[in-house]
C-alpha cells in the first residue's frame, strides 16, 4: 500500500505519545553559526508530494522525514513564540505549549502540542537554548545523542534548508 507522506506525517503526529525524558546536548553541531534574533532559524525543505511505502516500522527514510517534519514544527513554534515575546525564544517545550494554550483556538497555528515532542522512533526530541538560539535534536534510530544518526535542525547553508516564513508555513 502506498500512502502520501504528508498524510502519514499528520497521522503519526497524533499517535505517538510524548516522552518524559530529557537529554543533555549542550553544543551546536560542528560549524553551525546562527543569528540570535527571530527569523534566523531554518527548517527542513520537505517534499510536498513524496510517496512512501506504508511500512514505517522498517522504513528509515520515512522515519527521517517524519522526524524532520516534527523538528520543523518545533522550530516554527519557537519562531512564533519569539515574535510574540519581544525577540526571546522559549527556554523549554513547556513554555511553547503554555503559550499555545493561552491563545484563542482560531489562532493556534504553528504551535506545539505534547504529542509532537517525540521523533519517529518514539524517542523524546531534545530542545534547549544555546546562546539564546534554539537547538532541536533527535537521537535518531539508535536512541543515543552525539552519534552519526542524530537528526537536528538543518544547517543554514544546506540546500535542504529554507528560511522560516510564518505567514506561508503556518496556514
Amino acid at each position: 500500500m502506498i500512502i502520501p507522506l504528508a498524510w502519514t506525517v499528520l497521522a503519526t503526529a497524533w499517535l505517538v505519545p510524548a516522552a518524559g525524558r530529557h537529554v543533555a546536548y549542550d553544543h551546536w553541531p560542528r560549524g553551525l553559526q546562527m543569528q540570535s534574533d527571530c527569523g534566523s532559524l531554518r527548517v527542513w525543505r520537505l517534499p510536498e508530494s513524496t510517496v512512501v511505502e506504508a511500512t514505517p516500522q522498517e522504513n528509515r527514510p520515512y522515519k527521517v522525514l517524519v522526524t524532520q517534519a516534527r523538528i520543523n514544527i518545533v522550530v516554527l513554534a519557537a519562531e512564533r513564540y519569539c515574535v510574540a515575546h519581544s525577540g526571546a525564544y522559549p527556554g523549554t517545550f513547556a513554555e511553547m505549549i503554555e503559550y499555545a494554550q493561552s491563545l484563542p483556538r482560531e489562532s493556534r497555528k504553528c504551535l506545539l502540542v505534547e504529542s509532537l515532542l517525540s521523533d519517529a522512533w518514539e524517542q523524546p526530541l531534545f530542545y534547549a537554548l544555546s546562546s539564546g538560539i534554539p537547538v532541536v535534536m533527535s537521537a535518531g534510530q539508535d536512541g543515543r545523542f552525539t552519534t552519526e544518526d542524530d537528526i537536528g535542525m538543518p544547517r543554514p547553508d544546506s540546500p535542504k534548508a529554507e528560511p522560516v516564513e510564518l505567514e506561508r508555513q503556518c496556514v
